[in-house]
């Protein structure tokens, strides 16, 4: 059996570090790309959201009504609401366009939107 000589070793080596550099540069381009588009969806995201449970009806207890804030980076998103009574439940939504709600908001509804503004803020 022959061995490698100094030459093949010397060749073999700077063919693993080529290919090795060109894995590299690959990865890094792939992630840069990965990161940008990530980036660039982002503000569409919902990343600010508001939570109030309450007491819809003086007959029920335990907080079971809710209205939840959700927006993105450009305050646009919803207003969730569920209202709970012993006999029935409702779930309204309305939406939100650049922080102004598409319909009146309920007090509830409004704290949670508001709770949701200071996330945003703080955030800035």
């Amino acid at each position: 059996m022959r061995g490698l000589s100094d030459k093949d070793v010397e060749n073999l080596m700077a063919s693993y570090l080529k290919e090795l550099d060109k894995l590299k540069n690959e990865v890094h381009m792939n992630i840069n790309t990965r990161i940008e588009q990530i980036e660039n969806k982002l503000p569409g995201c919902i990343q600010h959201v508001g939570m109030v449970n309450y007491n819809a009806f003086n007959n029920v207890s335990n907080d079971m009504s809710f209205s939840i804030a959700a927006l993105d980076e450009r305050k646009n998103g919803f207003v969730i609401s569920g209202i709970y009574s012993r006999d029935f439940s409702y779930v309204y939504a309305k939406e939100v366009r650049k922080g102004k709600p598409q319909r009146e908001l309920s007090i509830e509804e409004v704290e949670a939107m508001n709770k949701a503004f200071d996330k945003y803020d703080s955030l800035k």
